[in-house]
């Protein structure tokens, strides 16, 4: 439960969105300091509650939606270039990265 501007607002567990949108609103319609703002709705990083504001005004609740990280595509490597890679590790642990790269490629791994 949080208190919304004297409303009290059921927010699931977890459901960061909501909470962000509600601190979003909550910052804007109070004036209330952002450092304010962003220990209520627990945040410990006023940058966070300026970045959260940016992207609501830029993309509406659609950018308070959390968005993949990490790699946007699948891996290309493949279960063969992996056994490669570490056969030549365990004959040859002085070989660098660069070296272990260039015998593959040599192998016709891209």
């Amino acid at each position: 439960m949080v208190d919304f501007l004297g409303t009290p607002v059921r927010v699931r567990r977890g459901d960061r969105v909501t909470l962000d949108l509600l601190m979003v609103l909550e910052g804007r319609a109070t004036g209330a300091s952002p450092a304010a703002v962003c220990r209520k709705y627990g945040y410990r990083s006023v940058r966070s509650y300026h970045r959260k504001r940016s992207l609501f005004d830029r993309c509406g609740t659609a950018g308070l939606v959390p968005r993949r990280t990490g790699p946007k595509q699948p891996s290309r490597r493949t279960r063969s270039a992996e056994r490669r890679v570490v056969a030549l590790r365990v004959r040859r642990p002085d070989l660098s990265a660069a070296a272990i790269a260039e015998r593959l490629r040599a192998a016709g791994f891209s």
